[in-house]
């Protein structure tokens, strides 16, 4: 069961959808809930080289940004407070300055679970410049040691479990992590699995398919045979399977699915839409 949850935010990206997670997750497991805003600041406090005649433009767009970003952050605060209070829960909020991936990762020593908004920017965003507070995603997850849960448009919701299965540690682990913590809930779990040829994404997917049994829960296994291209064949099935929760492993393993998720996490930010549980 989780116990503290993090969930770090930059007052930039759409963050509703991760906020109901954040606070049903906290609810329904009694777990205490820390709000960390750090917004990504390093491309205007970083005292970059600018062209002859080009610096005190810049040190204008850096002030009106800046002082901007505060004005909106502020904001952020009251109507935290007064979202999560609303919902019975007392979170604590910090606003923190620094490099995010080290503000989040050195946050989340005391925590079971970080949740990151990935939606797009954009739709907050004053001008494209605004963009560059957004919170460096690809970079957080690789210094995180915690499990990561993703939300873009959408909380946890209806349909199975999906996990992109291939026997790494880092699947293993976020599989583990899904089955202890209650995030699964009662739902069916699917296991896909891409190998080259059928049978030996079976095979792949067997072990995990016999955990998930032994936890209570009622599984299937989606095999696909593919000689690459891993990614785009498991985007295209998860549409059909609709799931309420993808989870997959990250980053440094020596897996078909860790070194192809950990290559092309960019990608794969946009393209999955559900909450998305990854763990390296």
């Amino acid at each position: 069961m989780l116990r503290s949850i993090l969930i770090a935010l930059d007052g930039v990206t759409p963050d509703a959808a991760a906020l109901f997670c954040a606070g049903e997750l906290a609810g329904a497991q009694n777990a205490a809930l820390r709000v960390v805003i750090c917004p990504n600041r390093g491309d205007f406090e970083g005292g970059e080289a600018h062209g002859i005649g080009g610096s005190s433009f810049a040190q204008r767009r850096d002030t009106v940004l800046t002082q901007r970003l505060q004005e909106r952050l502020q904001a952020e605060r009251s109507g935290l407070v007064e979202l999560l209070t609303q919902s019975g829960i007392v979170p604590e909020i910090i606003e923190a300055v620094g490099d995010p991936p080290g503000v989040v990762a050195a946050a989340s020593e005391c925590a079971d679970l970080v949740v990151l908004p990935h939606g797009r920017p954009r739709a907050r965003a004053e001008d494209d410049t605004d963009t560059g507070f957004v919170l460096p995603v690809p970079q957080i997850l690789q210094e995180l040691v915690r499990p990561a849960l993703l939300v873009a448009d959408s909380a946890i919701g209806e349909g199975p479990v999906v996990i992109a299965y291939d026997g790494s540690p880092g699947a293993q682990r976020a599989l583990h992590t899904g089955l202890l913590s209650g995030m699964f809930g009662r739902r069916e779990v699917v296991v896909l699995s891409v190998g080259y040829g059928l049978s030996a994404a079976e095979s792949m997917a067997a072990p995990a398919a016999e955990l998930i049994r032994h936890h209570g829960h009622a599984v299937r296994v989606e095999a696909l045979s593919g000689q690459g291209g891993t990614a785009g064949a498991i985007l295209s099935r998860l549409d059909g399977l609709a799931p309420a929760l993808f989870v997959s492993g990250s980053f440094g393993g020596h897996g078909l699915l860790e070194w192809l998720f950990g290559g092309t996490t960019e990608h794969l930010l946009p393209a999955v839409q559900v909450p998305w549980l990854v763990q390296r």
